[in-house]
């Protein structure tokens, strides 16, 4: 059971993200500096065990972010280099 994937610094795209609810136990994932945009959002929101969540550098504007409202359990929301106030 995979618990943590960092991904950071690859080559993902929002087309991928759908992929990721194959992973229902995922507490840690790391998308920062990715091809990920405003419009793959959604497809986190459905990784409700995740805690820490890096977003760095994928310039989202606050209102891309209200999907992630639902992940009540994130302790962790890396949002640096991100156009947020």
């Amino acid at each position: 059971m995979i618990e943590v994937l960092r991904l950071e610094r690859t080559r993902v795209t929002d087309k991928s993200l759908p992929l990721l609810a194959g992973f229902p136990h995922l507490r840690e994932l790391n998308l920062s500096r990715t091809r990920v945009t405003a419009a793959g959002i959604p497809s986190i929101s459905a990784l409700t065990s995740l805690v820490d969540l890096g977003l760095a550098g994928l310039l989202l504007m606050d209102e891309s972010l209200a999907p992630l409202a639902g992940l009540t359990g994130l302790v962790r929301l890396d949002l640096s280099d991100n156009p947020v106030s």
